[in-house]
């Protein structure tokens, strides 16, 4: 070898000792006094992290494993991620003629290994690749302790949670201890450094309302992050030990910081505006914010759908991409009833209705958006009196005795009883109930392709009812949005108020002498009871049931054809009451006066049914005057008998007063 070619060996070996490491020189790790070194050697590559800007070396490669400094850590792979590393060897004839030192030695040896390409100046990959252990070494076993051999370093497995990953390593063996009077042996400690990174991960939160077509950013919604299992995870938490509360901005977003290898989960968090799983109306200028339900799939639960994974590698997957892609809160859905045959004609006034009336209702029914993860989507109907189930009402039913109701999707598409929907119909006709969760616990697809239902039934009076009654017809939504049922339930409810009406008069004579003093109760007049409508006269039937005989309280109905007209007669006590009438005006027409009186010039009485003409007295009594060969009756007998003791009485007085002035006289 020339003089010339030994400078420059010795010049690549020192240049491998100095410069190999940006980190420092390779020294002893067991101060041994000997000349001899062992035939193999352990390579224990000690991996370090740090966060930050690093302003120095903060370890020197001496060979020994050092204490390491409260700002360096060992490598935390269950954190960070896997790393690995490869030693490849270089036989020190390839290198003869090579004037580069050993960083860019080892440089070139790691592009290559990064490309895949050809390794240069003859370089063998020595054993297989080692991947860091808990402790944060990659230990390389039994190496040959050959001077003849130059070893390169390289991380060949870098996890993205490093933010510069370390530079190769050149290592020339044997190394001589700190004294310079022997060799290291045994297990050489290495140490390269990276610069570890947290990640940064974004949740994007979006609101869809009914009437929406396009989901909108969210914000001012707060989260929580925890890790682990779903359900059984824990919080993430400040430096106080608060936990962390993440809050979307304008954008719908937040972003978490400090991410490392774990598996993690967001959870919807109840706030001032966002009570019991439900997102309130917090301010009227904003029309983002309303009555939005917190997912079923957004809590702290094993269903949650708000989770993903950082791997080893730093690669983020989430658990369902389609929801937590479009994580969305939906409107809670609403219950609107009406009357569609209302007969108030005053703001404020209830619409009444006689006994058989046809009371027409719609019920406009949300569905939401995502009704296909529901769990219950159901409504109950109930006719009541006073808040109380009354039996004065009744829905309407078909002819095979089943609910006679209609309901059609906002399109106007009638959707099918069995397929859409079920109905339970109560014993008593006065309350029922839909349930739009139908086949396998889910809505069908007709019910879930439209956003709004519209449900149309009827109800009637009875015979039961009662004048001026508080009737009212409340109809309860009864939802969940967790398909798993962990939700709370929720209602929304609304109610139509109505009611019916009646009248009471009473017949009485002319009084004594037809003085019109004292009137009787007249027993037996006969009447009928008409109404125009539409400009045609109809009759009161009251063919239904008699409900009490003595009062004479019927149900109502009425009829074109003057035959079925029902003959309301006078009871003992003179009155004639009719109950389940519509406020209006109606005529009440006598037809047969009492025996031994006649009708009067002009038969009919003009009725006008309000609020209070269901009590007695508030209705002028209806007079007959007694035919002229009406014998005296008892009551007018005792009257003209006492009428003539009396004048007996004072004809006597007067006789006798009169008898004895005179005697005085004389």
């Amino acid at each position: 070898m020339g003089k010339n070619n030994i400078k420059k060996y010795f010049s690549i070996l020192l240049a491998v000792l100095l410069f190999a490491l940006p980190l420092g020189n390779v020294f002893a790790n067991n101060v041994e006094n000997t000349s001899k070194a062992d035939a193999t050697v352990n390579l224990a590559i000690r991996k370090l992290m740090y966060e930050g800007e690093r302003t120095q070396d903060f370890i020197k490669n001496t060979g020994k494993e050092v204490e390491l400094p409260l700002e360096v850590k060992a490598w935390d792979k269950s954190k960070f991620g896997d790393v690995g590393f490869s030693l490849y060897k270089i036989e020190k004839a390839a290198l003869a003629k090579v004037e580069k030192n050993a960083m860019e030695i080892a440089g070139e040896v790691e592009a290559a290994v990064n490309a895949g390409t050809e390794l240069p100046y003859g370089a063998e990959k020595v054993g297989e690749e080692v991947i860091v252990n808990d402790e944060g070494v990659a230990l390389f076993e039994k190496v040959e302790n050959n001077k003849d051999i130059l070893y390169v370093i390289v991380e060949t497995k870098t996890s993205a949670l490093v933010k510069q990953k370390a530079r190769p390593m050149a290592v020339q063996l044997p190394i001589t201890n700190a004294e310079g009077n022997g060799y290291l042996n045994g297990t050489i400690s290495l140490y390269p450094k990276n610069e570890a990174q947290k990640l940064t991960f974004d949740l994007r939160k979006l609101v869809k309302r009914a009437e929406d077509t396009e989901a909108k950013a969210l914000e001012g919604i707060n989260f929580k992050l925890y890790v682990g299992e779903a359900g059984k995870g824990t919080v993430i938490k400040n430096n106080e030990g608060e936990d962390l509360v993440y809050t979307t901005n304008a954008e719908g977003k937040v972003t978490v910081e400090g991410l490392v290898k774990g598996h993690y989960y967001f959870v919807e968090q109840e706030t001032a505006n966002l009570v019991d799983g439900m997102l309130v109306e917090a301010d009227a200028k904003r029309d983002d914010v309303g009555d939005l339900l917190v997912s079923g799939f957004a809590q702290n639960n094993e269903h949650n759908k708000l989770g993903f994974t950082v791997d080893a590698n730093g690669e983020i997957t989430v658990d369902d991409e389609e929801f937590f892609n479009s994580y969305t809160n939906y409107d809670k859905p609403e219950i609107d009833k009406t009357l569609t045959n209302p007969t108030a004609t005053v703001e404020g006034e209830k619409s009444s209705y006689s006994v058989l009336e046809k009371m027409d209702f719609n019920v406009k029914l949300d569905v939401p958006h995502d009704i296909k993860n529901y769990s219950k989507f159901e409504f109950t109907d109930e006719l009541q009196l006073d808040n109380v189930k009354t039996t004065g009402a009744r829905f309407i039913l078909n002819d095979q005795g089943k609910l006679k109701i209609e309901i059609k999707t906002k399109e106007g598409e009638v959707i099918t009883e069995g397929e859409d929907y079920t109905v339970t119909l109560s014993e008593e006709k006065n309350s029922f109930e839909i349930n739009f969760i139908v086949s396998n616990n889910k809505v069908s697809d007709k019910v879930a392709a439209t956003r709004q239902l519209n449900v149309s039934y009827s109800a009637e009076f009875t015979g039961e009812v009662a004048p001026n009654g508080n009737y009212s017809n409340e109809v309860k939504l009864t939802f969940n949005n967790d398909p798993n049922g962990k939700n709370k339930d929720r209602h929304d409810k609304d109610e139509e108020e109505f009611t019916t009406y009646g009248f009471v008069v009473k017949k009485v004579n002319d009084g004594l002498w037809g003085s019109s003093i004292a009137p009787e109760a007249l027993k037996g007049a006969e009447f009928i009871l008409t109404k125009e409508e539409d400009g045609k006269i109809l009759y009161y039937t009251g063919e239904k049931q008699v409900i009490n005989e003595e009062e004479k309280v019927f149900e109502s109905v009425f009829s074109e054809n003057e035959a079925e007209a029902l003959k309301l007669v006078s009871g003992e006590d003179g009155l004639i009451k009719v109950n389940g009438l519509r406020k209006g005006t109606y005529k009440l027409v006598e037809t047969k006066a009492p025996e031994g009186y006649k009708l009067p010039v002009d038969p009919v009485t003009e009725i006008t049914v309000k609020e209070d003409t269901h009590t007695v007295g508030v209705l002028k009594d209806i007079k007959n005057n007694r035919t002229p060969d009406l014998p005296t009756t008892g009551t007018e007998q005792m009257v003209m008998t006492v009428g003539i003791l009396l004048a007996v009485v004072v004809i006597s007085v007067i006789a006798y007063t009169v008898s004895r002035n005179r005697k005085e006289v004389r």
